[in-house]
C-alpha cells in the first residue's frame, strides 16, 4: 500500500481524477471503501476523507505507477489517496465507469466494495447497505 496526495474539491472529485488518470496512463485501477460504496448509491452523514484504490501494476513498482497516477508524497496525515497494488487482478475485476452527482469514477464491484468495507470507520454499518443493495439487484 501507498498514500498520496491528489488536489481534488471533495473526495468524490480526486475518485473521478485518479480515474482520468488511470485511464490516460492504461493503468488498471478501481476506487473502493467508503468512496466506492458512495457511487454505488451508499450514502452516510459525512464524507468519507480517502480515496482507496486497487491498481494492477503490471510488475511495476507500486511508487513508480503512484507518479503515473499524478499522486503527490505527502507526510502522514496530510494524504488524500491509498493505492493497493492488485497483481491478481482482484481488485480491478468486473470494475465500471460508475457516476455520483457530476463526478465518473472506474469503480470496484460492488461486492470487492463490500469486502474493503470492513476495515474502515463504521464500515460494517455501511457494508450492511451496500449488501442491501447488492441483493436487491441481482
Amino acid at each position: 500500500m501507498l498514500s498520496g496526495y491528489l488536489w481534488g474539491r471533495t473526495v468524490f472529485d480526486v475518485a473521478a481524477r485518479i480515474s482520468k488518470n488511470a485511464g490516460d496512463g492504461r493503468i488498471a485501477l478501481a476506487v473502493t471503501g467508503r468512496v466506492g460504496a458512495t457511487f454505488h448509491g451508499v450514502l452516510s452523514t459525512s464524507s468519507p476523507t480517502e480515496v482507496r484504490c486497487w491498481v494492477n501494476t503490471h510488475g511495476r513498482d507500486l511508487s513508480h505507477v503512484a507518479g503515473r497516477l499524478g499522486l503527490e508524497p505527502a507526510p502522514e496525515g496530510a494524504t488524500n489517496v491509498v493505492i493497493s497494488a492488485d497483481p491478481w487482478r482482484v481488485g480491478v475485476h468486473r470494475r465500471a465507469e460508475i457516476t455520483f452527482d457530476a463526478w465518473t469514477a472506474s469503480i470496484a464491484h460492488p461486492v470487492r466494495v463490500w469486502c474493503d468495507l470492513h476495515s474502515e470507520q463504521r464500515g460494517p454499518e455501511f457494508a450492511a447497505q451496500l449488501w442491501g443493495a447488492v441483493a436487491h439487484a441481482g
